[in-house]
């Protein structure tokens, strides 16, 4: 049976955090540095996403573009920090298209502009 959109939508955010937590657990056995989900699509029928595995010691595909990138933008090394304006510190982890990925003191991922990164953050690292 086919779900309405918003349904679909509410099962995606249901499921993926069970999912992220399978997949945890799936690179400890494998010895993976990483074993994420990535992009999903949904419809109303169902829903795909990507699946991203780096071996021990391996980047990832948005830390090899903030790598690559990096002195174009003008931004330091992989790994440094800044703070919000409300306070909360970040930890720079890889580059998304012109969408800086961070890590947050809470263990989440955020995505910041690249300039508003270097315009308005003060960088701690």
């Amino acid at each position: 049976m086919a779900l309405t959109n918003s349904e679909a939508l509410s099962a995606v955010k249901m499921l993926r955090p069970e999912i992220d937590a399978a997949l945890l657990a799936v690179a400890a056995k494998h010895g993976l540095d990483s074993l994420k989900l990535g992009a999903i699509t949904y419809s109303a029928d169902g829903f795909t996403a990507k699946l991203e595995a780096v071996f021990d010691g391996g980047l990832t595909a948005e830390q090899k573009t903030y790598d690559n990138a990096r002195a174009i933008y003008g931004l330091p090394a992989r790994g440094f920090t800044f703070k919000t304006p409300s306070g909360k510190r970040h930890t720079v982890t890889g580059l998304r298209r012109t969408r800086v990925v961070t890590t947050g003191d809470d263990g989440r991922s955020y995505l910041f502009n690249v300039r508003d990164i270097l315009a308005q953050y003060k960088v701690t690292a």
